[in-house]
């Protein structure tokens, strides 16, 4: 009876829960690696920074009308990593000798905040969750870098067949930035194209395509011979 009604509590909890806060973070999830989707409003601001921040203000204020529940120790494990980074970068606030020093200092840090409450915040979600909600997760972050790498084919196949930019076409009026396939060089005057799909850099997106790889492969070896 224990384990019902322990099903029953979470199944409440979850339907008490805004529906804003699963969308915040998946989609957080989905574009974390769409790095050309940014803006410049007094520094680059991402498209992952605006739904990271979006999930981190609607779980924020779904938490205020629940009753407090024990962080998981991974969550607890991020913390001590996270004031362990932060008095690290802030033995860097006593070097910083000009304005513009300062300024880079401090968009830093907001960004350290912001992914750390992020990860803190996500890690509490997915555990109260429970493991499917976890292969949900891990299955839309995988479908965003796939479409990431279905950006650079289709990047790469544009600019081999016709010489254009796609990123002219598609990301520019978004983001009113200006951005192009990496040109590595020219053999017999044709250029040797590198795509950077949507990372920016071409190196960027072979670790961005390799880490879904790093993730599955320790969990696949742990799991038993029966899971699906």
């Amino acid at each position: 009876m224990s384990a019902v009604a322990a099903v029953d509590t979470r199944v409440r909890a979850h339907a008490q829960e805004s529906r804003l806060v699963p969308f915040f973070f998946l989609a957080t999830a989905f574009c974390c690696t769409f790095a050309k989707v940014q803006w410049s409003a007094g520094g680059n601001i991402f498209l992952a920074d605006l739904t990271c921040g979006g999930f981190l203000l609607v779980y924020g204020l779904d938490s205020l009308g629940r009753r407090s529940r024990p962080a998981p120790r991974a969550a607890l494990v991020l913390v001590g990593f996270m004031i362990a980074f932060l008095v690290v970068y802030l033995i860097g606030f006593f070097n910083l000798e000009t304005a513009g020093a300062l300024a880079q200092w401090a968009k830093g840090m907001v960004k350290f905040l912001l992914h750390f409450l992020f990860l803190f915040a996500a890690v509490a979600l997915v555990a109260r969750r429970g493991e499917r909600y976890f292969w949900w997760a891990l299955g839309v972050f995988c479908g965003g870098i796939v479409a990431n790498a279905l950006y650079g084919v289709l990047q790469l196949g544009v600019a081999q067949t016709t010489g254009g930019n796609l990123d002219a076409a598609v990301l520019s009026p978004i983001t009113g930035g200006a951005s192009q396939i990496n040109i590595y060089g020219a053999v017999q005057g044709a250029s040797v194209y590198r795509p950077n799909a949507l990372t920016g850099d071409p190196n960027h997106l072979g670790i961005v395509l390799v880490l879904p790889l790093l993730v599955l492969t320790p969990i696949y070896l742990r799991l038993a011979e029966e899971h699906p």
